[in-house]
């Protein structure tokens, strides 16, 4: 069967990774408690998300990532995408379930509705108390920019050479790992996997995740569809 080359809505999501609205950087991320009318919206009940945003960034430091106790917190610190470094994110765990393993240096951590979080000492981070607002992907922020990038441009073409088939044309074979980088052949993907796929690869599963989340609107649980299924 030819490849389908009508854009899907998951590859039109993939394009969202570029907004600076719904992945934005830590200097534009609103303060806690600070009703900042770009991220909040009045209702006839209060105040609530105006949409879902995310931050990404890459961490950097993770001396103290698994190491909790009566001194210390499960902590990181980040390099954002404008380049702000030295970001701290503090757990203080309230509720939900998280593998502090991942959090290793080169990853990247993804925390949904992030806000500043003024410290005792006048540092300014993230504090996550709902772990499951966390995720954690195996690859450098500037490889899932990337990875989102090319998906949103190239999703029915070779990963190799580019080239999108006819309908005469035998259909592109997917990646048997992680089933969405498409090649023409042997020769393509071994050519990709040196030069990318190798760290793309292990990072599609939960990159897949981000795209399936509506960020335009905000629902009381982003990370739960109409259907019920989590996508977080």
């Amino acid at each position: 069967m030819a490849a389908n080359t009508k854009p899907s809505a998951m590859r039109q999501k993939a394009d969202t990774f570029q907004s600076e609205d719904y992945f934005p950087a830590f200097q534009d991320l609103g303060y806690e408690n600070d009703l900042n009318p770009k991220y909040w919206q009045q209702t006839p009940f209060g105040y609530d998300y105006a949409y879902t945003w995310c931050f990404v960034a890459e961490i950097t430091d993770d001396e103290v990532s698994q190491i909790p106790g009566p001194m210390f917190r499960n902590r990181v610190y980040v390099r954002d995408r404008k380049g702000q470094g030295h970001i701290p994110i503090f757990f203080y765990p309230e509720g939900g379930k998280f593998d502090f393993r991942t959090l290793k240096r080169g990853h990247t951590i993804c925390v949904i509705q992030a806000q500043q979080h003024l410290f005792a000492d006048m540092t300014i981070g993230l504090r996550i108390e709902y772990l499951h607002t966390v995720k954690v992907i195996p690859c450098g922020l500037n490889d899932l920019f990337a990875l989102s990038k090319h998906y949103s441009q190239n999703a029915n073409s070779c990963w190799g050479c580019g080239k999108t088939p006819s309908d005469e044309e035998s259909s592109l074979k997917k990646c048997a790992v992680c089933k969405l980088a498409c090649y023409s052949d042997k020769q393509c993907q071994t050519k990709d996997w040196k030069e990318r796929h190798r760290v793309w690869c292990k990072a599609v599963p939960e990159f897949l995740k981000l795209t399936k989340i509506d960020y335009s609107k905000y629902v009381k649980d982003s990370l739960i569809s109409v259907t019920g299924q989590r996508l977080w």
